[in-house]
C-alpha cells in the first residue's frame, strides 16, 4: 500500500458486511454472497489476508482519505486495506483535509493528477466511512466501458440544504439538468475520463462540509458541457444501508456508512452481526513450557446447585472407568469435593475459565468432560479426533447476540468473530454437549485469540479456528433416546437429573464403583 502523506493506517483485521443486488446491464457483474445464508452446505471459506487473487498488475489503484481522528475509522480501515491486499489493488490513502485549502481546489483533483502521473488504466475513489464486503472481488473483474460510474441518489438532500438551492446560492447559477445528484462514497473512472474531469475539480471549492455538493457540481458541469460521459453504478458497488440492521436484501460489495451519526449505524451493524464484537480481556497465567503431562481427562465441577448432589459427577467417573480404553490420570477441578471421592484426584478451582487453564497447562493433550456427560460404549482417542457439530451458526449471529441468555452471547461472540476476522461464511456448531479433545498449543493459540471467559465455549472457539471439518452428533444421546441403537454418548439436562428415573437408571446402567472413590 502506498500512503500519500507518509502516515500509515492499522494492520488488517476482518470487519464484513452483507448485502445488494448485481446490475444485469454491466459484463461480469457477480451477485456477493450473503454471508449468513448462502453458500452450500459443505462448503466453507477461509479467506488470506495477503495473497492477490486477481492479476490487474497494476491497472487499477484506489482513493481513499483519513483527516482527524474519528471513531469509526477503525472499524472500517481494516476492512479497507484487507480487500486492497487480497486483490492486489494500489491504496493510497490521503491525509488531507477536504476544506484544508478550498482556493486550490478539491483534494479530489491531487487524487487524481497522482493517478494520471502513474501508469494505472483505472481510478476507484473510496471514502474513508466505506464498509468492504470480506469477500468483495476487484472490481475489473465486472468489464465497465469507459467513463465515469457513480451511483445515482435522487433527492438526496445533504446538510439541511436543497441542491440546486445550494448551488444557486454559492455560485448563482443552476446546475445542469443534464445530471441528477449522485452519491460521492464510491465511484469509478478510467484515465481518459480522469483527463477530462480534472479541469473541474481544480476550480475552487466553498469552504466547510460541502464536499458532496462540490463534487455533484463539477461532476454536473463535466457532463453538462458533455466533457464526461457518467454511468449509473450499481449498488453491488455502493450499497446506502439503513441506519438499522442490515438484511437479505442489503447485499452489495461496499457499503456506504454516510451521515453524521455512525456510531449508532455501527452499533446496530454490531448487534446485527455484521461487525465482531470488542475483544475480552485476557486472563490468562504463566504458560509452562512444557507440560508435565502426556494426557489428563479434566472435569469442570461446581458442587453447588448440582441437583444430584454430586451423584452425576460419580456416574461421569464409573462411565469413564468402565468405557474409556486409555489409562489416562484424572483430575476434577470443582468448588467442593464430595466426601466420596478421592483427594487425590480432585483440585480446588471456583473459577471455570481457570480450570481451562491450569488443565491445559498441565497435560500436551486433554479430554474435557462436564460432569453432566456419560459413556455408553467403549470408546478411545481416535472417537474424538473428528469433533461432533451440528448446523451452521452463522445465520444465527443477529438472535444470539441480542440474547438474554449469557451463554448465547458469548457464543455469538466467538462466531462473530470467526465470521469477520477469519472470513468464515459458514461455521458448524460445535457446541455438543460430550468429551472434547484438546491439543496444548492448538489451545494457547485459542486463548491467545479469544481470551477465556465465564460461559465460554473452548469447543467452538478451538475447532473454528483451527478449521475443524466436524461429523454430524448421530452418536449423542439425550435421556429420551439413550437406549437408541449406535448411542456412544448421553448428555442429561439438569432439570431432568433431579428426577427418580434418571437416578434409577443411572444407578442400574453404572453399579460399579470407579476406582477413583472412596471404599464405603
Amino acid at each position: 500500500m502506498h500512503d500519500s502523506r507518509n502516515e500509515t493506517v492499522p494492520l488488517p483485521a476482518w470487519f464484513p458486511l452483507t448485502g445488494g443486488d448485481p446490475d444485469p446491464t454491466v459484463q461480469g457483474s457477480v451477485e456477493p454472497p450473503l454471508l449468513r445464508f448462502s453458500l452450500p452446505s459443505k462448503s466453507r471459506v477461509r479467506l488470506p489476508c495477503s495473497t492477490p487473487r486477481h492479476a490487474a498488475n497494476g491497472r487499477l489503484v484506489a482513493y481513499t482519505w483519513h483527516y482527524g481522528r474519528p471513531a469509526w475509522i477503525p472499524a472500517m480501515a481494516p476492512a479497507m486495506v484487507n480487500w486492497a491486499r487480497r486483490n492486489g489493488v494500489d491504496l493510497r490513502v490521503w491525509r488531507q483535509s477536504p476544506s484544508s485549502d478550498p482556493a486550490s481546489g478539491s483534494a479530489l483533483a491531487g487524487m487524481l493528477q497522482d493517478f494520471l502521473a502513474g501508469d494505472a488504466a483505472w481510478m476507484i475513489y473510496l471514502d474513508a466511512d466505506v464498509m468492504i464486503h470480506p469477500l468483495a472481488p476487484h472490481p475489473l473483474e465486472t468489464e465497465f466501458r469507459p467513463g465515469l460510474w457513480v451511483l445515482p441518489q435522487p433527492g438526496a438532500s445533504l446538510i439541511g440544504e436543497d441542491w440546486s438551492g445550494w448551488v444557486e446560492k454559492h455560485f448563482e447559477r443552476r446546475p445542469s439538468p443534464a445530471h441528477g445528484y449522485c452519491n460521492d462514497g464510491v465511484w469509478l473512472l478510467d484515465r481518459a475520463t480522469a483527463e477530462r474531469f480534472l479541469p473541474y475539480l481544480q476550480r475552487p471549492m466553498m469552504p466547510a462540509k460541502n464536499h458532496p455538493h462540490y463534487f455533484n457540481l463539477c461532476l454536473s458541469d463535466a457532463v453538462g458541457d458533455g466533457s464526461v460521459k457518467s454511468f449509473a453504478l450499481p449498488e453491488i458497488w455502493n450499497r446506502l444501508p439503513p441506519t438499522g440492521m442490515l438484511g437479505r436484501e442489503h447485499r452489495a460489495w461496499f457499503y456506504h456508512c454516510a451521515g453524521p451519526d455512525k456510531s449508532r449505524v455501527l452499533a446496530n451493524w454490531q448487534i446485527g452481526g455484521f461487525l465482531p464484537q470488542p475483544r475480552p480481556a485476557m486472563t490468562i497465567k504463566p504458560w509452562p513450557a512444557k507440560a508435565r503431562l502426556a494426557e489428563l481427562i479434566a472435569i469442570p465441577f461446581h458442587l453447588e446447585g448440582d441437583p444430584m448432589k454430586g451423584e452425576s459427577l460419580r456416574y461421569l467417573l464409573r462411565s469413564i472407568d468402565q468405557h474409556w480404553q486409555h489409562s489416562w490420570p484424572v483430575l476434577v477441578y470443582g468448588t467442593a469435593r464430595p466426601a466420596w471421592l478421592d483427594e487425590a484426584v480432585f483440585q480446588l478451582e471456583p473459577s471455570y475459565p481457570q480450570a481451562y487453564l491450569r488443565a491445559f497447562c498441565l497435560a500436551e493433550r486433554v479430554l474435557w468432560i462436564n460432569d453432566d456427560m456419560f459413556y455408553l460404549k467403549d470408546s478411545s482417542v481416535e472417537d474424538h479426533e473428528v469433533p461432533l457439530c451440528y448446523g451452521d451458526l452463522i445465520p444465527q449471529l443477529p438472535e444470539m447476540l441480542a440474547s438474554e441468555n449469557r451463554w448465547q452471547r458469548a457464543r455469538g461472540h466467538i462466531a462473530s468473530r470467526l465470521h469477520h476476522e477469519q472470513g468464515l461464511d459458514r461455521l458448524m456448531d460445535f457446541s455438543v454437549h460430550y468429551p472434547f479433545l484438546f491439543e496444548r498449543e492448538k489451545a494457547r493459540q485459542v486463548f491467545d485469540h479469544f481470551g477465556v471467559w465465564h460461559k465460554y465455549q473452548m469447543e467452538l472457539a478451538y475447532h473454528g479456528l483451527h478449521g475443524s471439518v466436524g461429523r454430524p452428533a448421530d452418536e449423542f444421546a439425550t435421556f429420551e433416546t439413550r437406549d437408541f441403537p449406535g448411542k456412544r454418548w448421553l448428555n442429561v439436562q439438569d432439570p431432568l437429573e433431579a428426577g427418580a428415573e434418571w437416578a434409577t437408571w443411572m444407578a442400574a446402567r453404572f453399579p460399579t464403583p470407579s476406582r477413583w472413590e472412596i471404599p464405603g
